[in-house]
């Protein structure tokens, strides 16, 4: 898993396999609302981080997301 990039690209569903934790940073952000609609196997396995950020209406905070989602994966580099 090394050297491995998170960007806005990223499928959320590829997301949440290789850092599980990051589920709970993106509850923080609105996901919420994906898991209370019912839909969230068919957004998490469609939807990039970018897509989701613009459902969420919340574009403007996708590099603090990013800084925040890179301090999770590299905090759980360390502790491999």
């Amino acid at each position: 898993m090394s050297g491995m990039k998170i960007n806005e690209d990223i499928r959320l569903s590829e997301l949440f396999r290789i850092l599980p934790e990051s589920k709970v940073l993106l509850l923080r952000y609105g996901y919420d609302k994906v898991v209370s609609m019912g839909v969230e196997e068919v957004v998490a396995d469609k939807l990039s981080l970018k897509g989701f950020c613009r459902l969420m209406g919340i574009e403007d905070e996708i590099n603090r997301l990013l800084g925040e989602l890179s301090s999770l994966y590299n905090k759980g580099s360390e502790e491999r």
